[in-house]
């Protein structure tokens, strides 16, 4: 039996290894209970055949005690008791044959296998082992012919009996098995899988990927701000938190997902033939599930891509979940002093407008409804809010300017896209926000700035972030320019999608706006 077959498989093995080295012993003992009985009884027939048989017998039973029998008791246990238990009937009825039949003493030997198994096999061979002995006595009472037919079925009733009870403790012992086993894998307060359990689980999970060349998935997660619950509302509280989540999650869960505690604020979820991407939306949706009462943050490894064993994907899966949470955690520091610089920078505009939180919201909005995770989200929210930051060395007179701008102001007020990325870029961590900006007034017909980027050249959030400047831009009112309405500037928008806009970045921002995008202008 592996693994992944039974929850607790080595326990399980290591128990049936005692009980047949238990039942070596006992069965030696027997052997010298024959030779002991043989040589008080020189002058009956067949002594010699009968000693051979228990040196035999005594033979092959210290053979198997130093077989390695691991292997064989994982896969096929039930057919190693069964056959056991006919070698040892076999060998019984054999000699009561050659002792005279069924008056000989070893007929009560009997009852040793009938009982050895009640206390050491599963139900199962317990009753098959009580069949063969009951089986065997009729066969030995049918070929003596001279048992008195009451005698007969009282000894077989008895071992029939003997049978029932035997197969009673056994599934007795079977059910406390399984309720010791259940128990040391699930977790006491919560009632999902605990870390040995999961362990376990995750190990079959993999063990089917690799046999089956398929993927699988390992999605960590643990809940931001939980020692906080503990310490202002109390440990109950958090206890009531950690069930709520348990349950929450687990009503989401597929047939293939299992959820765990691995100790404390932490939890994992095994999703079996489950790629990276499917993985990373999953914790997605989990993420969102939980985002009622909690927020919580995600870590994906996959097989084979992240690792073969669970301890790689563990590692892979962890790694990513404390990078999540560590620019959650530096997020409000992020956000205090872009917020400052971004209204700096519109407080020169002549707009009277915080154009870029407004953008900052907008692109955030434009991210979620096209299928973005939170962190991405609030990582293009916070790039949309810092795209304009680089006007901070555009002069006042140009920024202000009412009219149109000549050829050198255009070229200075376009370089303030790379400008911005470079001040962002110093940042540590803020790489990939700052490369969102340099491209965020690119265009997918080429003709934006700096790069002159097309289409998917273009990052997705620097598109997204181009959609939600120009939509704010055209209904924010302005000195020199009136305001549009929201429809008006949704079917400027439309007119210029696969141009100047991205098409699915506009359909985002009309759903977003609830505009009918084929609604006429206002």
């Amino acid at each position: 039996m592996s693994r992944a077959e039974h929850p607790d498989g080595d326990a399980l093995v290591a128990f049936h290894l005692r009980n047949i080295r238990a039942g070596c012993w006992v069965s030696l003992t027997f052997c010298a209970l024959y030779v002991a009985y043989v040589a008080a009884t020189p002058d009956d027939p067949n002594r010699l055949i009968i000693l051979g048989l228990a040196i035999l017998a005594a033979a092959a039973t210290g053979v198997m005690l130093v077989l390695p029998l691991e292997r064989l008791l994982r896969g096929h246990f039930e057919l190693f008791f069964t056959g056991w238990t006919i070698a040892l009937v076999t060998l019984i009825s054999v000699s009561v044959a050659l002792d005279g039949g069924a008056d000989s003493p070893f007929i009560v030997v009997l009852f040793v296998p009938v009982g050895f198994s009640a206390l050491s096999y599963p139900m199962r061979p317990a009753i098959v082992s009580g069949a063969i002995a009951v089986g065997a006595y009729m066969a030995i009472v049918a070929l003596d012919g001279g048992v008195p037919y009451p005698t007969a079925v009282f000894t077989a009733a008895t071992l029939a009996g003997f049978t029932i009870l035997g197969a009673f403790q056994a599934s007795n012992s079977d059910l406390h098995r399984g309720a010791m086993a259940q128990a040391s894998f699930t977790d006491v307060l919560t009632g999902c899988l605990n870390r040995r359990g999961f362990e376990h689980h995750i190990d079959g999970v993999l063990e089917h990927a690799e046999r089956d060349d398929a993927p699988a998935s390992l999605v960590l997660f643990d809940l931001d701000d939980f020692k906080e619950v503990n310490d202002v509302h109390g440990h109950a509280a958090g206890d009531d938190l950690l069930r709520w989540v348990v349950t929450r999650i687990a009503s989401a869960l597929g047939e293939h997902e299992t959820l765990g505690r691995l100790g404390g604020d932490e939890f994992a979820v095994a999703i079996a033939g489950a790629r990276h991407a499917h993985a990373t939306r999953r914790a997605q949706e989990l993420e969102e599930l939980l985002a009622e009462r909690v927020h919580a943050s995600f870590g994906v490894a996959a097989f084979p891509d992240d690792g073969r064993t669970s301890e790689d994907l563990h590692h892979v899966a962890d790694a990513e979940l404390y990078r999540v949470k560590r620019a959650r955690e530096a997020r409000p520091r992020e956000l205090g002093w872009a917020a400052a610089l971004a209204h700096a920078v519109d407080l020169r505009m002549a707009g009277g407008h915080d154009h870029s939180a407004a953008v900052g919201d907008l692109a955030a909005r434009i991210a979620t409804q096209l299928g973005w995770g939170a962190d991405d989200v609030a990582a293009v929210g916070l790039a949309a809010t810092l795209h304009d930051v680089g006007k901070a060395a555009v002069p006042d007179a140009i920024l202000r300017k009412p009219g149109r701008l000549d050829p050198e102001e255009l070229r200075i007020v376009r370089s303030h896209p790379p400008i911005g990325a470079d001040m962002v870029g110093r940042i540590p961590g803020m790489e990939r926000i700052a490369q969102w900006i340099r491209c965020s007034h690119e265009r997918p017909d080429g003709h934006g700035y700096p790069l002159g980027l097309r289409g998917p050249e273009i990052p997705e959030a620097s598109r997204i972030i181009h959609v939600a400047d120009a939509f704010d831009a055209m209904t924010s009112e302005l000195p020199y320019r009136r305001a549009l309405s929201t429809s008006r500037a949704v079917e400027e928008l439309q007119r210029c999608a696969g141009t100047q806009f991205d098409p699915d970045c506009v359909r985002a921002l009309t759903d977003v706006v609830g505009v009918d995008i084929a609604a006429p202008a206002a």
